[in-house]
């Protein structure tokens, strides 16, 4: 992670997080075919869990369905659905579970007139379903 980074890792705005997440996941998926390098797996592992709290929510940061909705449509944006498929067997344990919990967040979310973006991707992209039959 460049040093700026870590000078400056504040609170980022979740479009902020989801950018950095799909950086790292892309960054993994070219390293794959060479060494995998620590740090990315590391950034992948922080992005996910600062991405969960925008998500979720916690004791200092409170969510909207509308920040959520948000969310969910830049996520499919950035294929980042497919790319926390393509890269799950890379991470560890613990950063599996995150994945789970945001993938199906993002894919349960749904606007006022029913709209799921996260549903309606995968719906459209057989190849995700075939990643998640493989496992």
């Amino acid at each position: 992670m460049p040093l700026l980074d870590r000078v400056f890792d504040r609170s980022k705005s979740g479009p902020e997080v989801l950018a950095k997440l799909s950086a790292y996941l892309t960054t993994l998926q070219d390293e794959r075919t060479k060494k995998i390098n620590e740090k990315t797996l590391e950034g992948v592992s922080r992005y996910l869990a600062q991405l969960k709290v925008h998500l979720f929510g916690n004791e200092d940061h409170e969510v909207t369905k509308e920040g959520v909705l948000h969310l969910a449509t830049e996520a499919v944006k950035k294929d980042l659905l497919l790319l926390l498929l393509q890269n799950l067997n890379y991470l560890d344990f613990e950063t599996r579970k995150d994945v789970s919990s945001v993938f199906g967040a993002l894919v349960r979310v749904k606007s006022e007139g029913g709209v799921a973006p996260g549903a309606e991707y995968v719906r459209e992209r057989p190849e995700i379903l075939e990643l998640l039959k493989s496992g």
